[in-house]
């Protein structure tokens, strides 16, 4: 099982004594991903997003150095229903799960209807 934290300083949590460190760049990448999970995202937008500041040839070279820090620790845990897919055009993160992200978890509408209960009841 992994959990995702977006809340705070982002982290990627397995059910195991270990976290997955990440650089700054893959974390931004990362967050990124898992806010806006299941969805294509262009590459060029991607590049534009992160490294606007690089050259074509060194903003496309750090994408792909990114994403291979992102999947390396995924590689190791098949079992967990994240899979990240990369093709010439678009980048998408596949989660079977999205409540393993906080931010996800605080948006459900289970925990939106416990929010709306008057004070003092219980869910």
């Amino acid at each position: 099982m992994v959990d995702v934290h977006l809340f705070g300083a982002f982290a990627l949590e397995w059910k195991l004594p270990a976290r997955v460190a990440l650089n700054t760049s893959a974390q931004h990448l990362a967050a990124y991903l898992f806010a806006f999970p299941n969805t294509p995202h262009r590459r060029e937008k991607i590049l534009d997003l992160f490294w606007h500041d690089l050259d074509v040839r060194q903003s496309r070279k750090a994408l792909s150095m990114a994403l291979w820090r992102i999947r390396s620790p995924l590689s190791h845990y098949r079992g967990s229903n994240i899979v990240l897919r990369s093709d010439a055009r678009a980048i998408k993160l596949e989660l079977g799960d999205t409540n393993i992200v906080d931010a996800h978890c605080f948006r459900s509408p289970k925990r939106l209807q416990f929010l709306r209960l008057p004070r003092g009841s219980k869910p």
